[in-house]
């Protein structure tokens, strides 16, 4: 058994058949919630979702809804804050102030789809 912290940058870095050796060995263990928890703490979440997908790894139907509930959540929480942002932004453009948004706010803007794709958790 690999620790948390392996299985999670298996999942994330790991070839195919890593991944779903990972997986299956989460499943037996019932240490999906525990990942899940990691996950968000390493604030990582839409990208283990987004891997397992791409990978098509077949999950449990409470694991499903349980990476669900916690990328509905990361989508809110990023969500908000990349408003928060953009009306900060503003509000400097209008007082003449020059400024731009960087890391996980200016990475939403760059390369990520959608907020719920990066959690950010300032501003």
């Amino acid at each position: 058994m690999a620790n948390r912290q392996t299985q999670l940058a298996h999942l994330i870095l790991a070839d195919a058949a890593t991944v779903q050796a990972t997986a299956t060995e989460l499943s037996a263990e019932a240490g999906w919630s525990d990942l899940l928890q990691l996950s968000y703490k390493w604030r990582v979440t839409p990208q283990v979702w987004q891997r397992l997908q791409a990978l098509e790894i077949t999950l449990d139907p409470t694991v499903k809804q349980e990476f669900a509930q916690l990328c509905r959540m990361v989508a809110v929480q990023s969500s908000t804050a990349s408003y928060r942002s953009a009306h900060v932004l503003h509000r400097l453009n209008q007082a003449g102030v020059n400024a731009i948004a960087f890391k996980g706010i200016g990475l939403i803007a760059g390369l990520y789809g959608k907020p719920g794709d990066r959690m950010v958790g300032d501003v």
